[in-house]
């Protein structure tokens, strides 16, 4: 049996498994009273299925990550995880969902990827999905014997960016330029700019205005505006852009700057531009990982060599914290050591034939060192 009863502005929800009732909390602003009934039923006939049905460990990943509603990006990196944690539970022959979510079965885990030599960060992101997993189970009112505190993180060594120098940038630029124009603009206010992806690609044309030379940011990380002054350069480019497009009747007044590939689709995504820097550094023999967060670090790094303001970082790349600027985003730069080294820079005057000694003094020869007398 299951049941649904009314909690101030959520709904508390019941269902028995295996004579045992769980109890979870639903938002009413997310539920109806039938949806959260229905939630009730789906758990308790879930629950049943699992535990008479012996449902595996890779069936219950694969129906959780489906259920959840889990981005593109992450279901990836998750059905990577079900394939390496598979390939453990067999050599390992463990065949029921309940052992398989065990503190004892993922901390082998975690020992034998450690021996292998996985990254930390990726044997952590690992331990992260096999935690949600325990706790789904849970919910789903399956019998789990696992101790979450028993699990721990490994520690992750900080990542330095493969910041390009001033060529590498341009060679980048000039590569969009020619090979992909419609990227243009992207490439362009992330290298000038260091702006994050995510404010870029949701930028809508109608944020431009060309004649007061402005830029609105809305989808901010921090949820924000701010409003960016642009350069006679910023509005060449902006303005080429907008040409591109209406040429390409890809133009909509009210559409994104960016406009997506498919139809019905909410920007043009992450991995296409990502994809498409990669092979730009790959065609241009550019050895360094660069990312988009790359050029950001850079930005940031140069503004403060160049102006030593935070807060110029700050309203540039919509910063709040000057912690994280000054612990995550500050590098030493080839360009920078060498301005440094001119302040610290003396007149070397070569040394002429007068003074040269003709001949190196031997030893003893500056006087005996006095004696004290007893």
């Amino acid at each position: 049996m299951a049941g649904v009863v009314s909690r101030g502005q959520s709904w508390r929800i019941w269902w028995l498994v295996d004579k045992q009732r769980y109890f979870v909390s639903l938002k009413k602003s997310e539920y109806s009273k039938k949806e959260a009934e229905k939630e009730a039923y789906r758990r308790e006939i879930e629950g049943e299925r699992v535990i008479k049905g012996g449902c595996s460990f890779s069936e219950y990943a694969k129906e959780f990550i489906i259920r959840s509603s889990k981005t593109p990006i992450t279901a990836e990196k998750f059905y990577k995880m079900i394939e390496r944690y598979e390939l453990y539970l067999r050599k390992s022959n463990i065949s029921s969902l309940p052992a398989a979510l065990m503190d004892l079965a993922i901390n082998s885990y975690k020992n034998e990827c450690k021996g292998k030599g996985m990254s930390n960060a990726t044997l952590n992101r690992d331990l992260c999905y096999l935690k949600q997993l325990v706790m789904d189970a849970r919910e789903q009112g399956l019998k789990i014997r696992c101790n979450l505190k028993n699990i721990h993180y490994e520690k992750e060594n900080p990542r330095i960016p493969d910041m390009p120098t001033g060529i590498e940038r341009q060679q980048i630029l000039d590569w969009f330029r020619v090979n992909q124009p419609k990227f243009y603009v992207w490439i362009y206010f992330i290298i000038t700019r260091g702006w994050r992806m995510g404010e870029f690609i949701r930028m809508l044309i109608s944020d431009v205005n060309l004649d007061n030379r402005t830029l609105t940011v809305r989808h901010t990380k921090t949820g924000r505006e701010r409003l960016e002054k642009l350069t006679a350069d910023d509005c060449l480019v902006l303005n080429e852009h907008i040409l591109f497009l209406k040429r390409t009747n890809q133009y909509n007044p009210e559409g994104l700057l960016l406009p997506p590939q498919k139809k019905g689709a909410r920007d043009i995504g992450r991995n296409i531009l990502l994809k498409l820097l990669k092979t730009a550094c790959k065609e241009l023999e550019i050895n360094k990982r660069i990312v988009n967060h790359s050029f950001r670090h850079w930005v940031v790094t140069a503004v403060l060599d160049k102006t030593a303001n935070i807060e110029n970082v700050k309203q540039l790349t919509g910063h709040e914290d000057t912690r994280t600027i000054l612990e995550h985003y500050t590098h030493s730069t080839t360009e920078g050591i060498a301005k440094g080294l001119e302040i610290t820079r003396l007149k070397v005057r070569p040394l002429s034939d007068k003074s040269v000694p003709k001949s190196v003094p031997k030893r003893g020869s500056f006087g005996k060192i006095p004696t004290r007398g007893r």
